[in-house]
């Protein structure tokens, strides 16, 4: 899987590319330990169970 990245990012302009396939390789490692990834949809769940959480205390941020 490794070598299919590098080869992806070779062929999208290696270090100068706007995309990083390297970025990918702990996240497919991941996924082949717990059997998703972070940002795919998984099948089964209903996300719409869930509530989203907001913020209401800003202070604890580094940035503005």
């Amino acid at each position: 899987m490794a070598d299919a990245l590098a080869a992806k990012q070779e062929a999208e302009g290696g270090k100068t590319a706007e995309v990083d396939h390297y970025f990918d390789i702990p996240l497919n490692a991941a996924k082949a330990i717990t059997g998703f990834k972070h940002d795919e949809i998984v099948p089964g769940v209903d996300y719409q169970k869930f509530d989203q959480l907001q913020d209401q205390n800003r202070r604890w941020k580094l940035w503005k």
